[in-house]
Parts: C-alpha cells; structure tokens; sequence
C-alpha cells in the first residue's frame, strides 16, 4: 500500500511539473509574439487576454519612451492628433470596410494609408501595419 501511494504521488508531481512546463512555454511564446508584434492565431482565449493584456502594457511603455525621444529629438514640434491614422502595411492585405463605413484597400506591403484609429488600432495589433507619427513644428512658441 505504502509503495503504491508514494507512486501515485510521483505520478501526479511528474504531471504538475509537466503542466507547468507546458504553460510556462505557451507564455513565452506569447511574450515573444508581443515583442515581435505578431498575433499567434493558436491561442485559447485565457491566451489572447493574456496577449492583450501585455500587449497594452508593452505599447504603453513603448509610447513613453518614444516620447521621451521624441521630446528630445522633436523639441518645438507637435503631433498632429486627428481621428485617422497613417499606418503602412508590412504585408498584402485585403480590402477593408472602416468603423466610418467607407471602404480602404486593398493594400499591397509598403503602402501608406489613413486609416480611422480603431480600424488602424487592430491591424497593428495583430502586427500588420505600422503607425506612422506625423508632427509639425511648432512655430511662434506655440
């Protein structure tokens, strides 16, 4: 009796360790695919709240310290704010229907388009365009 459950005991310890092995790769690649701006398409849905959760984190800090270089390097300029972004396409992607209800594309990679933000928002987000700041110098100490 003593043999078996001290068995048993190994057994469901081996399967702990093994769980979290598995998940602790599963949140690498996650992390990886967040740095790389990628969207695994493979992940459950506790997954991609994961991924979006750090996702918004990594932008948040990216956001920061762009504008700390920016605050250096652009001193005396502005971002332009507007409801649209300018985003360039990193692949081919298909023609579109924008939250304004007009249609945009289709798009080949290298083109640059304006996009309404939340429409631009989720093809970054799944690592298929970069957002493209566009600033104005400020003039008359504005």
């Amino acid at each position: 009796m003593m043999i078996s459950t001290s068995l048993r005991e190994a057994e469901v310890d081996a399967v702990a360790k093994l769980v979290q092995s598995l998940f602790k790769i599963r949140l690498e690649k996650i992390i990886r695919a967040v740095e790389s701006g990628s969207y695994p398409e493979t992940m459950s849905a506790f997954e991609k709240n994961i991924y979006m959760l750090l996702y918004r984190i990594l932008t948040e800090h990216r956001k920061y310290v762009e504008s700390i270089i920016m605050a250096t390097a652009y001193s005396g300029w502005k971002i332009i704010e507007s409801n649209y972004d300018v985003v360039c396409f990193q692949q081919d992607f298909p023609q579109i229907v924008g939250e304004d209800l007009k249609t945009y594309g289709p798009f080949k990679k290298g083109d640059i388009a304006v996009l309404p933000k939340a429409n631009a928002q989720t093809l970054i987000v799944k690592g298929l365009v970069n957002r493209i700041t566009i600033m104005s110098p400020e003039l008359g100490g504005e």
